[in-house]
Order: C-alpha cells, then structure tokens, then sequence
C-alpha cells in the first residue's frame, strides 16, 4: 500500500518525492558499487596471500629436495629428523589458511582443480618418496627424478593465482572507471534535472517578482506544472493579480482624492481672494465688486453672474456688478428677471442658497444678508438642477463674504458721515467762537469808525479806533489761519502707530526738536473719528511746545489703563509755567483740544511736567 501511494506520488510529480526517488537511487548505486569493491578488495587480498604462500611453496620444494639429498649420508635418526622437518614445513605451507582462503570453494573452479592436484601430488607421490628416502636411501634420486615435475605443478598454480588476481584487478579498474565515468554523467543530468525542475522556474518567478516591483502589474509566471513550484507560481499569479487591483484601487482612490484636495484648493483660493479683495481698501467700489462677481463666475463656469444689491436709503434694488463669459450679454438672461425676483421674500428666516429658473437659465440665488437685514441677492447662471451639499457650504461662505465686506463698508461710510458732521461742527464752533467773534469786534470798531467822523472828533481818537480795527481784522486772520491749519489735518493711514509717527516726524523737521514715542497698546481698537481726534490734540500740543516751550525733547507715550480706557501723555523739557494755565486773548488751542477730548468723551488736562516743562494728559474710553 506503501509502495502505491509512493509511486502515486511521483506520478504526480511532487518536486520532493522525485528528489527523495533520485538521491534514493543514486545511494543505492553507490552502496552497491562500494559493496563490489569492497569484495573484490577483500579477495584480492586473499590472492595477495595465497600468492605469496604459493610462491613459499616453490622454494620449501627446492628446501625439501635438498634436505632430502644432503641427508642420505647422515646416519638414520638425523636423515629422519632432517626430511620429516622439511615435509612438515612444506605440509603447512601447503595447508596454510592464507593460502586456502585465496581458493573458490567451488570444485569446478580451474583454481581450486589446481590446487587439488598439487594436493595430491604432494601427499600420493612428494611425501611418500620422501619418507622412502629416510629407509632406504638408494631411492633418493628417484626423489629427485621427481622434484622438478611437482615444482612445475607449483609453477602452474602460482601463475594461476597470478593470473586470477590480475584479472580481478582489472575488474576493479573497470569498476572504478565506469563509477567514474557514471558520477559525471549523473552530476551532468543532476545539474540539468534541477535547473529545469527548480532552479529555471525560480528564476522565472524572480524576474516576475522584479517586474512587478518596477510597477508592471501585466507580469505571469508561465510554469503551469502540478508540483510545489507550480502552486507557489499560481499562488504567486493570484498575489499579482489581487496586487494590480489593490494598487489600480488606490490609484483610483489617489485620483479621487487628488481630485477633492484641487477643488478644495479650489475652493479655499476663490474665498481667499474674495476676502483679499474686499481687505484692500476701506471703501466698497464698483471695480472691486466687478472683480469679485467675476471670480465668482469663473469658479462655477458659469454664463453669466449678477449681483443685485438694495439701496439703503430708499426703496428698490439695484445691479450692482455683473459678469459674462467671454463678455457675450447675448447669452445673458434678462436684467429685468433678475430684478423681478425678490429672493429675500421666498422665505425671509432662510439664509441657504436656492436654485430658481429665471427665464431660460438657472439661476443659483445667494442670499446676502446681514441678521435680518437684506442687503441683496447673488446671481449664479448654473446648468444642473440641483445644489448638493458641498456647493451650498461653498455659496453660504460666499453670501456671508459679501455681507460682512457690504457691511463693513456701510460702517465705513456711516463712521465717515459721522466724522463729517462732526467736523463741521467743530468748525462752525471754531468760527463761532473765534473769526465771527473777532469779526463782531471789527463791525463794533468800524461803527465807531463812523461815528467819531460824523462828529469830526479829534485825529488821535480816530487813529486809536483805526488801530483797533487794525487788530480786530489781524486776529481774524491769524485765527482763519489757524483754523485752515488744524482741519485741513488728516491721516495718511489706518494704522494709529504709523500716523502718530508721521505727526511727530514732520513735528521734528519743522522745529528741530527730538522726540521719543512709546506706544504699548496692543490688542486695542482706535477706530477712524477717534484717531482724527488724537491726531488734532497731538499737532495742537506740539504746534504749542514749538511756539512757546522751548524745549529740547519730546515724549509722546500711549498705554491702556484699566479694562477698556487709553491715556496719551505729551511731555516736553521746556519752560513750563507758573501757577493756572490761562490761554491767552486771541488764543485758541488750548480750548480746541479740550472741545476735541469732549468729542471723544475723555478728559484733557495740562500740568507742569516737574522738575522742568509742561505735559499734556488725555484719558478716554474705546473699544478693544
């Protein structure tokens, strides 16, 4: 049963029983011829032996013959010792194991049928002469006669056994020889054996395996046979085949992915640029609207883009920007659809984009809204018929850009409205205060004027009315000065650092006095009226450090103090004054900053600036 499955096996050409059956056969040969050296080994030597004893044989006769002759003159008891020896040492050589083993035990052996003769010979003819010889001494050259005939009978074995010992010698050449000569052959067909069994297949699946390490997933194995190469080759097969879906899968899904990150990247610089553009400047402008509509329109592809907007101080809408693709309006629907759809009322709580047909086109409508306040609606030609869920993200964040930018805008232009009329309050107080004052003074004097020359009163009176009218129209002009001065100041940038700096720059080149500004507020808002109101007090202290002071230094230092409060301290070297600080007639700033620290709803005061010159303090609230 054994034996079945065995060749059952080998029929199915398993790499391993086929290896076992080869080297099995190949130790089988290699015992066996081993085995037949081995013996031919082992008898050779016994030739070898018996070889030599045989020719100890030849020269024991030769000893016997001549012990024989020599002792036929010696008296009786010596002449038998003498022969009886020498037949005794002849007897066991003949005899001797060495000798008989060298011999086939077979009797049809030629050397065996030898050997038998000289047996006999020795017994039947050589010992019986021999002992004839001890009695009767006349007979030995009867032995003699003799001697020669057997020692040929000698001869004839020794080269006999000569002979046989050559010839197994030969065998043993022709063995080793032949095992020689079979050892090569049978390394050649091992060598050919595994490398078209093992080792070609292998290196088949390592080319494969390189092949498919350098991307070529198309890589097969072709061996196809039913052992344990030809499983590992399927196997291996199977693995490139689950590999080229794998990777094709991830490909695939890299794809996908590269895909998303693009439109997301997409996306993300559409929203950037967006903000960018409405970041640029403190006003919203048509070319700015214009260009964002436009960036709209790209991203989605879109025919055409509109962005309808409500008028804020009355009634109506109207378009503020549009955008077309290749600049064709033809393809465009018609303005007045846009306008007869009011977005805002198809559900006022509702801030998601909706897909509406207006004419022939779909549109996407982005509401724009800030709370509940409609600011307008955004226009987006589309050709689908649905929002998923990604562009309706995308269009929020869009309508929530346009509302924050309108917005901020809307502050912008109420903040600007507000400082406006602020202004022109101050400046209708100014000349309120200052020019028609002076100019009341002067009509008084002019009056008088007139009076003293109805009456031809004296030339020294009329003169000192003249001088006073003198004055009157010098301090309305050094007051108009003044006043062109201090409001055609205005800031050159929206940062409150970089104006107060500037300030202080011109303040150094105009008067040579060296100044030093510290200003540690970080993370506070100075909104625009607030900073054109510190920009004033600023110029206006040092307009006074420079006319009346004389000093060498100036010290201009912002901080916050408290939660929510900023103090801007104006300190200078100079003469200081003594006791209550009093403007003088004619004189008005030190009244106009405090009219401008009121506006801002803080408290200005004016003090020494021990051990020497003045300083200036001013304290209010703001946002942060």
């Amino acid at each position: 049963m054994k034996t079945f499955e065995l060749v059952k096996l080998i029929k199915k050409r398993m790499l391993f029983w086929q290896f076992a059956t080869v080297l099995t056969l190949i130790t089988v040969c290699a015992v066996f011829f081993i085995l037949y050296f081995v013996i031919l080994s082992e008898e050779s030597s016994g030739k070898g032996s018996a070889i030599n004893v045989s020719g100890s044989l030849r020269m024991q006769s030769y000893v016997t013959a001549l012990t024989v002759a020599q002792s036929s003159t010696l008296p009786f008891e010596q002449r038998k010792s003498a022969i009886e020896g020498a037949l005794a040492e002849f007897k066991r050589r003949l005899l001797s194991p060495g000798l008989i083993k060298g011999l086939s035990t077979e009797e049809t052996d030629p050397l065996r049928q030898s050997y038998e003769q000289l047996h006999m010979a020795f017994f039947q003819k050589v010992e019986p002469l021999a002992e004839e010889v001890i009695s009767n001494p006349e007979r030995t050259k009867e032995f003699m006669d003799y001697v020669p005939s057997f020692v040929s009978n000698i001869d004839q074995f020794v080269s006999d056994l000569e002979d046989g010992l050559e010839r197994r010698m030969s065998w043993v050449k022709v063995g080793l020889i032949t095992t020689m000569v079979a050892s090569c052959f049978i390394g050649l067909l091992l060598l050919w054996y595994f490398q078209r069994v093992f080792f070609k297949p292998l290196t088949e699946l390592a080319d494969v395996a390189s092949q498919v390490r350098r991307g070529n997933f198309l890589a097969r194995s072709s061996y196809d046979k039913k052992n344990e190469i030809g499983k590992l080759s399927g196997s291996f097969n199977y693995m490139i085949e689950d590999l080229a879906r794998m990777y094709q899968s991830l490909e695939d899904q890299v794809q996908e992915k590269t895909a998303d990150l693009d439109e997301r990247n997409r996306t993300l610089n559409l929203l950037f640029s967006l903000r960018s553009i409405f970041s640029q400047s403190l006003e919203m402008n048509q070319g700015e609207l214009a260009k964002a509509v436009e960036m709209v329109r790209r991203y989605f592809s879109a025919n055409s883009a509109h962005l309808v907007l409500h008028r804020s101080s009355e009634a109506g809408i109207y378009l503020a920007a549009s955008a077309y693709l290749n600049n064709d309006k033809t393809k465009s629907t018609s303005l007045a659809d846009l306008f007869s759809l009011d977005v805002s009322k198809l559900d006022p709580a509702n801030i998601q984009p909706v897909l509406h047909k207006i004419g022939e086109e779909n549109f996407l409508c982005v509401p724009i809204k800030d709370g509940s306040t409609d600011l307008g609606t955004l226009f987006v030609s589309s050709a689908k018929d649905d929002i998923n869920r990604t562009t309706n993200e995308l269009l929020v964040n869009i309508g929530e850009i346009f509302a924050t930018a309108l917005k901020i805008s809307n502050q912008k232009d109420e903040g600007y409205r507000l400082a406006v009329y602020e202004e022109r309050s101050t400046i209708a107080r100014e000349l309120h205060d200052s020019i028609a004052q002076s100019l009341a003074y002067t009509r008084i004097q002019l009056a008088r004027l007139s009076v003293a020359q109805a009456k031809n009163s004296p030339a020294e009176e009329i003169d000192k009315i003249v001088d006073d009218l003198k004055l009157g129209i010098t301090t309305a002009n050094s007051q108009l000065r003044q006043v062109l001065t201090t409001f055609r100041l205005k800031p050159s940038s929206t940062d409150l650092r970089e104006n107060l700096r500037n300030t202080l720059e011109v303040f150094h080149e105009r008067s040579g006095i060296a100044y030093t500004l510290d200003n540690q507020l970080f993370g506070f808002e100075v909104n625009a009226n607030q900073q054109i109101h510190l920009i004033h007090i600023l110029s206006e202290a040092l307009s006074n450090i420079e006319k009346h002071a004389h000093a060498s230094h100036v010290q201009v230092v912002l901080t916050h103090s408290g939660s929510n409060k900023i103090l801007m301290t104006i300190a200078d070297d100079g003469v200081g004054f003594e006791g209550e600080v009093k403007e003088k007639v004619g004189h008005f700033g030190l009244s106009i900053m405090q009219e401008r620290a009121q506006g801002l709803g803080g408290v200005l005061n004016v003090s020494n600036n021990l051990p020497r010159g003045a300083k200036v303090s001013l304290e209010f609230e703001t946002t942060r």
